[in-house]
């Protein structure tokens, strides 16, 4: 079967498209976390010219696309499909509600945990609190870890 280069490049381009919309970054917003000129990442996107390698690297390995999907359009986008920040949020304040009616608190605001309840943890867990604290993202990775790992070993305690 015969490979029309023209049609790949431009299926490739609809897909890093979607890529940059789904992630939510503007194009020079995403042409600089890859280290490349907007221009080249619109050529990219346009069917022009394919990304190099070092961009398709940062994509497996800094947001989990599919290679699979993005050149061939087999499989879910991402490696292991994610949920919707706005399911992630949702439970994010569901886990916080939870963590406040256990310790018989006001719901937490932002991020933060009573001096007590921090006092409490072993010095490892003490630092990975406050480190989720000061970076967002760190905080909803652990918490979408956790859920994803509950719903996949329920049979745990």
């Amino acid at each position: 079967m015969k490979i029309n280069k023209r049609e790949f490049s431009r299926e490739l381009g609809r897909r890093l498209t979607m890529v940059r919309r789904e992630l939510g970054f503007s194009r020079p917003e995403l042409a600089e976390r890859f280290g490349i000129s907007s221009n080249a990442l619109g050529k990219n996107e346009h069917g022009e010219s394919i990304p190099n390698p070092q961009t398709l690297h940062r994509l497996a390995s800094d947001y989990d696309i599919s290679m699979d999907w993005l050149f061939f359009n087999k499989g879910p986008m991402y490696h292991k499909e994610k949920k919707p920040m706005e399911e992630l949020k949702k439970e994010l304040d569901l886990a916080r509600q939870q963590l406040a009616v256990s310790e018989k608190k006001k719901p937490l605001e932002g991020k933060e945990m009573g001096t007590a309840a921090v006092s409490r943890l072993t010095p490892e867990l003490r630092e990975l609190v406050e480190q989720m604290g000061k970076i967002p993202l760190l905080y909803h990775e652990i918490l979408a870890h956790f859920h994803r790992f509950k719903r996949e070993n329920k049979e745990l305690p």
